[in-house]
């Protein structure tokens, strides 16, 4: 009896083993992914920045007060973006 409970505990240590094997490839390709997310949420925001400040430009110099906003905005949307970042 006690050979068949030492076969079965080797048994589990290695399919505990194999779990944990899985876990740590599943958190590792989670990162990744969680990297990949990041850096398309960056190069969303800087290509939406890029819009506006070509649509800042198009618009006459007279509008300072919402150009300024606009600037404004932006750079509290990317402020947001680095501290979410830094968390």
């Amino acid at each position: 009896m006690s050979e068949n409970l030492n076969k079965k505990i080797i048994e589990l240590e290695s399919k505990f083993s194999e779990l944990i094997k899985k876990f740590n490839d599943l958190k590792i390709k989670n990162q990744n992914l969680n990297d990949e997310i990041t850096d398309k949420e960056i190069d969303r925001i800087i290509k939406k920045h890029q819009n506006k400040n070509q649509n800042i430009l198009s618009e006459s110099v007279t509008e300072s007060t919402p150009i300024k906003e606009e600037i404004d905005s932006t750079i509290n949307e990317i402020d947001n973006l680095i501290n979410n970042l830094k968390k």
